[in-house]
């Protein structure tokens, strides 16, 4: 990886999870709060595979622990962000990026996201997971991240073919 891959990794995970922990956990939307650090894992693992979108989704998930206010079980979300990332990038390599599997995929794995959060934290014993709430919190999710991704992921394949031009022939 280059330094400029690197330097708009951490710039793109650090301005995301700004954004979220600043800007859309207070929109009062209704559902889910709209996880842009997610989609922009899952753009990572679809631009640049597996191995990228797993370094980054548990950097991302990382500090998105260290961050208040967080589950309370440190560690939980890096897992969860690197499975997310891997996932994407496997998907996105055997599929060739076509655009419909990526959004499908996106909304598969966001719903995964809140239904694993619940799993766990239902097996830890976390008396704030509600299942009742877990359906419409899993589709008020995968709507927002597919919205989400429809604009962050062409942003950064831009980006990386900007930084990393690849010779035609």
């Amino acid at each position: 990886m280059t330094l400029g891959r690197l330097l708009v990794s951490v710039l793109a995970v650090v301005g995301a999870v700004l954004l979220q922990v600043t800007l859309l956990s207070r929109l009062g939307l209704p559902g889910a709060t709209p996880d842009l650090v997610l989609v922009v894992v899952l753009a990572f693992g679809a631009v640049r595979g597996p191995t990228t979108g797993a370094g980054v989704g548990f950097a991302a998930g990382l500090l998105l622990d260290l961050i208040p206010p967080s589950m309370g079980y440190f560690g939980l979300t890096a897992l969860l962000l690197a499975v997310a990332g891997y996932l994407m990038g496997v998907v996105a390599e055997r599929t060739g990026g076509v655009v419909a599997i990526s959004l499908i995929t996106v909304a598969l794995i966001s719903v995964g996201i809140v239904v694993g959060r619940a799993a766990i934290g239902t097996l830890l014993g976390d008396p704030r997971v509600s299942w009742g709430e877990v359906p419409g919190l899993a589709l008020t999710e995968a709507v927002y991240a597919v919205i989400l991704a429809a604009l962050v992921f062409p942003a950064l394949a831009a980006i990386d073919r900007f930084l990393e031009p690849r010779l035609s022939m």
